[in-house]
């Protein structure tokens, strides 16, 4: 079958899904620059989801583009795709109306990739370092953790069938059983450039 119903589909879930997102957006009662203040916390989640569904619409267009036919899988991994993104607003909204508190913040960063969830971000040990954390998850319900051995923040944390992958502040991190994390060793610091005369 063809790809235009699919394609047309798609990016009217996806329009739907942004302006859900925009009508979260309350008007500022007053005039002044400190107006803006209460609702920034829901204007910033907004725009972080926008680029979000952006990414996704993106992609999903490319991904469209190479092909000619859909087959039926193909319909309802797309289903399964806008099922997942017709949430963001709910996220969106409930990270922005708890000025980011930790649980919703939590629940926005979910990450599936593919056979788990993973949830990523920051855990304070008893001596008051903070070091990276994550939870995954197969089923939602049973969740298993990860304590970091780096004083680092996770901003974000996949698992790519071999090891996982986390992104702190600055650096990327690998670790095979979610405990041991290294960082690559930079480039330069491997091999450096010869200098010229």
């Amino acid at each position: 079958m063809g790809k235009t119903r699919l394609e047309a589909f798609s990016d009217g879930v996806i329009a739907i899904i942004i302006t859900i997102m925009v009508l979260e957006l309350k008007v500022p009662h007053g005039a002044g620059w400190q107006a803006l203040h209460p609702v920034l916390p829901v204007f910033l989640s907004y725009v972080l989801s926008f680029v979000y569904i952006g990414i996704y619409w993106n992609n999903h267009h490319h991904m469209l583009h190479s092909v000619d036919k859909v087959s039926g899988s193909m319909l309802w991994a797309n289903l399964h795709l806008l099922c997942w993104l017709s949430l963001f607003p709910v996220a969106t909204a409930w990270m922005g109306e708890n000025h980011c508190a930790s649980v919703p913040v939590a629940l926005y960063g979910v990450h599936w990739d593919g056979l788990r969830m993973i949830v990523s971000g920051s855990a304070t040990l008893p001596d008051g370092r903070q070091v990276g954390f994550m939870a995954t998850s197969t089923d939602c319900f049973c969740w298993t953790t990860y304590t970091a051995n780096v004083s680092d923040v996770f901003s974000d944390a996949t698992f790519n069938g071999n090891q996982f992958i986390a992104v702190g502040r600055s650096t990327l991190y690998t670790s095979e059983d979610g405990s041991n994390w290294s960082a690559p060793t930079p480039a330069a610091a491997r091999s450096p450039r010869p200098t010229r005369p």
